[in-house]
């Protein structure tokens, strides 16, 4: 396959703006196209008059207003097509065959305005042979015109979108760097943390269980960081042996106040998710869910497939409240962890089914 082959067919990157922006503009493309159509215009018409011996009187300084008017409105519809495709992250085949049909729709737009605004300004006659001429004439200068326009156009586009993905990729850098230094900073040494876990451990008599489970427990927890800090996603089946040992940890806490409920379809369990992002959602719903509550209450856990994703669900009672003593950090950076791994294939929710109900929704590709 030759490069442009190749090149045709990739998904150029999305160029993000609001429907405002798309539909009207920015004041920087305002200052830019109003001057450039108007002294385009006026200066072709001038010279047109020199080169014909003819003065550049109103009536000429009329005409040249109205094709600037003509060219305003046929790139303005130009740039809404292809600015609306590009936003769809179309291929570069299908952008550059929109293209040309832009090229066609401004030569028509060019026509059409020139020949309504003869006949108003000028009485010209709508359906003549001097109509027609005039209209072919105009579809080719607006043609020949937005064919500069665009190709700067969409060499714009291109630019842009390259600059945003270049900005996007330095900022998901910058992060992973951030990480890996804040990793460092909090990295124990394991086998001085593992003595110490086994000679507290050993000073504890053997009939005292809850004790010695606990330490036990918590080894495994901080084994399994260590062991997956690397790591960009494991096995769902994985990240659920440190959920149930997270759980186990907790239910020696909270005792009968903590209940746990699991739904897993066996075909998920091989699916690849972040390291510590389903027991960073089961922490917040123990966290904020179980333990401001006397009566404390049941955490619930889903995970299915659908098309192909793996969806899961994390519930526990409770409200999202504006006063919570949660910052949100958990979700920001799960959802940022997601964004750079995944892009907009994941998404983390957090919602409120229910009026006593909080539940948090994780979906992401499934792979293996």
């Amino acid at each position: 396959m030759t490069p442009w082959a190749k090149f045709s067919r990739v998904d150029l990157p999305v160029v993000r703006c609001t429907r405002a922006q798309r539909w009207l503009g920015t004041p920087i493309y305002w200052a830019v196209q109003l001057p450039l159509w108007l002294s385009l215009s006026v200066l072709s018409d001038y010279i047109a008059s020199l080169a014909n011996r003819d003065a550049f009187d109103r009536d000429a300084l009329i005409s040249a207003l109205a094709f600037a008017f003509e060219m305003i409105v046929g790139t303005h519809l130009s740039r809404l097509v292809l600015l609306t495709l590009w936003q769809r992250r179309r291929s570069a085949r299908f952008l550059l065959a929109a293209a040309g049909g832009c090229l066609v729709l401004s030569g028509t737009v060019t026509a059409l305005i020139g020949n309504i605004l003869a006949w108003l300004l000028v009485a010209a006659p709508p359906f003549s042979l001097n109509a027609l001429y005039n209209a072919l004439w105009l579809f080719y200068i607006g043609f020949e015109y937005s064919t500069i326009w665009v190709a700067c156009y969409l060499g714009l586009l291109l630019i842009q979108s390259l600059h945003e993905v270049e900005a996007a990729r330095l900022s998901a850098d910058a992060a992973t760097k951030e990480a890996e230094l804040i990793a460092l900073k909090a990295q124990l040494n394991p086998h001085f943390l593992f003595n110490s876990l086994n000679t507290l451990r050993s000073l504890l008599p053997r009939e005292q269980k809850v004790p010695r489970e606990a330490i036990t427990t918590l080894a495994d927890l901080l084994r399994a960081a260590l062991a997956v800090q690397a790591l960009p996603t494991i096995p769902l089946r994985q990240e659920l042996a440190t959920v149930d040992a997270y759980l186990t940890l907790e239910q020696l806490r909270f005792e009968e106040r903590l209940r746990i409920r699991r739904d897993i379809a066996p075909a998920v369990l091989d699916c690849h998710v972040p390291p510590f992002t389903v027991q960073g959602l089961v922490e917040n719903a123990v966290k904020f869910g179980i333990s401001p509550r006397s009566e404390g209450g049941e955490v619930c856990l889903f995970a299915t497939m659908r098309e192909g994703a793996l969806h899961l669900r994390v519930t526990n009672p409770g409200r999202i409240a504006a006063g919570s003593v949660s910052t949100g950090l958990g979700l920001k950076n799960t959802r940022a962890r997601l964004r750079h791994l995944y892009g907009d294939r994941a998404a983390c929710v957090l919602s409120q089914p229910e009026p006593d109900l909080v539940a948090a929704d994780l979906s992401l590709p499934c792979t293996p």
